[in-house]
């Protein structure tokens, strides 16, 4: 225990990543800065083929499950890199094809947050849906959200089945420039995409899916 109180100049990391051995799963009532809050069903599991040996599992809820990360401040570039476990072992992720759309019917998508508010639901995603015109792959776009509601960033779409056991990505943003670069264990699938977003202050990032059971093992956020 610190004989005096902790300064943000004390912190000299800029690096953001749970250990899942002892997250604590249960719903976040109010939320604050440099914590992550949960909404739906979750469950920390174990495995040997998880980061560490443990991850967080989101249960398929039908109203969602996130898992988001506050951050306060003034924020420039970031970084989120990931490890995911999804239940399918396809690359389709979902049990059925769904859509991009934030309403409607059949609308079953996941995001990947970064520069990201989660209070004001504003900043940017990757996101990816399961779609009729392929039984191994999913579809992934860069959107923009503003007010929890998403639209594309630009018409750059990439179908690919990388989604599969285990997952390894990370979404970077750099000045103006959104990137992604995702590979996995199995087999040759990749992930390779990028645009172009009008930078915020946001330092928040997250996870949020509907209709897909997904292992995170490793969430990694970093500040250079």
């Amino acid at each position: 225990m610190a004989a005096t109180a902790i300064a943000p100049s004390d912190i000299l990391s800029c690096t953001i990543s749970p250990n899942f051995r002892n997250f604590v799963e249960d719903t976040t009532d109010a939320p604050a800065s440099g914590l992550w809050a949960i909404q739906g069903d979750w469950t920390i599991v174990a495995g040997d083929n998880l980061t560490n040996g443990y991850g967080a599992r989101a249960g398929r809820s039908a109203r969602g499950d996130s898992l988001l990360y506050f951050k306060d401040g003034d924020i420039r570039d970031m970084q989120v890199e990931l490890v995911m476990t999804p239940d399918k072992t396809e690359g389709t992720v979902f049990a059925v094809p769904g859509g991009p759309n934030d309403s409607g019917a059949h609308n079953a998508h996941g995001d990947i947050y970064i520069k990201y508010d989660p209070r004001a639901r504003n900043g940017y995603s990757l996101r990816y849906w399961r779609t009729t015109r392929s039984a191994a792959a999913c579809m992934y776009q860069f959107y923009k959200i503003e007010n929890g509601v998403g639209s594309p960033l630009n018409d750059k779409q990439v179908l690919s089945g990388v989604f599969k056991q285990n997952t390894f990505m990370t979404l970077t943003v750099t000045g103006s420039t959104i990137s992604v670069t995702a590979h996995n264990t199995v087999d040759d699938q990749t992930l390779a995409m990028e645009g172009t977003i009008a930078p915020n202050r946001f330092g928040g990032a997250g996870v949020s899916s509907t209709g897909a059971t997904t292992i995170y093992s490793l969430i990694r956020i970093s500040y250079p």
